[in-house]
């Protein structure tokens, strides 16, 4: 599932949020994204390796 964000009412509350499952364009990009932020995280922690 994918958290979708329709309405920013400025609370904490969870008003305007709805989960919904994924679709396989949303999927493959889910993906994607988890990848380059892990590579990303990674590369910030430990650092470029030679």
């Amino acid at each position: 599932m994918v958290l979708k964000q329709k309405v920013s009412n400025g609370s904490d509350n969870m008003t305007g949020i709805t989960l919904t499952p994924l679709t396989p364009d949303d999927r493959e990009r889910f993906i994607t994204d988890n990848r380059e932020a892990f590579s990303y995280g990674t590369l910030q922690g430990f650092g470029k390796k030679g």
